[in-house]
């Protein structure tokens, strides 16, 4: 098959979808995002309240804790803590790779230490 035969192929196909979709275009559903800004407001409100190590995954919004919302809450949460724990607020680790994340609010384990 020469190249103009693939190249009229390609045509004649795209040609005949185009007209078969009558125009339209595809525009995939958007994903729910937890803005970063929500999740830190979150976590500050929060703070205090962090008693000991706690699961990043459960200080995440209730009706976050699912689906593709989970993806988006566990990830802008994530970063919300990095940014507290640059900030001196939160201690952040992690035992292994790949394994739960914990967090801990840095005042009240220094209250403790006083």
């Amino acid at each position: 098959m020469k190249q103009s035969d693939h190249y009229d192929l390609l045509s004649a196909y795209a040609t005949d979808r185009v007209r078969k979709l009558g125009g339209k275009s595809y525009r995939p559903q958007m994903a729910p995002v937890l803005h970063i800004e929500e999740a830190r407001e979150r976590l500050e409100r929060m703070l205090g309240k962090i008693s000991d190590w706690s699961a990043l995954s459960r200080l995440i919004p209730l009706d976050w804790s699912t689906g593709l919302r989970r993806r988006s809450a566990l990830a802008s949460t994530l970063l919300a803590c990095l940014e507290l724990a640059r900030d001196g607020r939160v201690e952040i680790r992690q035992l292994r790779p790949f394994d739960e994340i914990y967090v801990k609010d840095r005042l009240t384990a220094q209250e403790a230490i006083a």
